[in-house]
């Protein structure tokens, strides 16, 4: 049997980090499925467990990047589900194998009608979501992503709030992420677009109802005039 390992808690602005190395898939899923943990982030890939208590300056960035995707797909009136902070896992066949991970939010757009009335969703026969979000300080998002390949997660937004920057990656045929130019999902947007507003919210003077007000103004006014859909 495997012995766990622990890594003491590493402080980053995300929270204090736990990882374990050593834990079994089963092992896992009675964690994650504790009532008690219900506020702790786990990720899980191939036996390796990091446990994360997340701090208001992670949440904030994600809140509005998910009420900015909220108002593009109200405005083009596009289908979607928001899955949130859902944990999406699927095992492997071995006791150390598998993958599971709480993104910072997720929504299902292309596919949102596969899961609109689900109570649960299951990666056995549920697709993956269309997009997902990864909020950072510390550029430690990029190691999630060979887990989000093998969900097949198709698309990946990672935000550095440190480093103010944004990436849209998008799952390759060879199970790798790269770089895209445009959203997958949502193609009205490109990483600079997005980027701008969310700069834009951290306006000095500028309160969060300010911020949420001028969101439906900014997607008509910005994105849908200089959005020009292909045949």
């Amino acid at each position: 049997m495997a012995t766990a390992t622990l890594t003491p808690a590493i402080p980053t602005p995300e929270g204090d980090v736990f990882v374990l190395d050593g834990v079994p898939w089963d092992l896992y899923v009675r964690l994650r499925d504790l009532p008690e943990n219900r506020r702790v982030r786990m990720s899980y890939r191939h036996g390796t467990l990091e446990l994360t208590l997340p701090r208001f300056k992670h949440e904030k960035p994600a809140r509005r990047l998910s009420r900015l995707i909220g108002a593009v797909v109200e405005h083009f009136g596009l289908p979607c589900v928001e899955a949130g902070s859902t944990t999406f896992r699927r095992p492997g066949r071995h006791p150390l194998e598998g993958n599971g991970n709480e993104p910072d939010g997720s929504f299902y757009i292309q596919n949102a009608a596969s899961v609109e009335y689900h109570e649960e969703i299951d990666l056995s026969v549920d697709p993956p979501p269309d997009i997902v979000l990864e909020v950072d300080n510390t550029n430690r998002s990029a190691s999630k992503l060979p887990l989000y390949a093998d969900l097949g997660v198709p698309e990946v937004w990672r935000y550095d709030a440190t480093a103010r920057t944004l990436v849209f990656d998008r799952l390759q045929a060879d199970g790798t992420y790269a770089p895209a130019d445009r959203g997958v999902a949502l193609p009205m947007l490109t990483p600079s677009l997005v980027l701008d507003r969310l700069l834009l919210c951290d306006s000095a003077g500028m309160t969060e109802t300010d911020r949420r007000r001028g969101l439906a103004d900014w997607v008509r006014n910005v994105v849908a005039v200089g959005w020009l859909p292909g045949p």
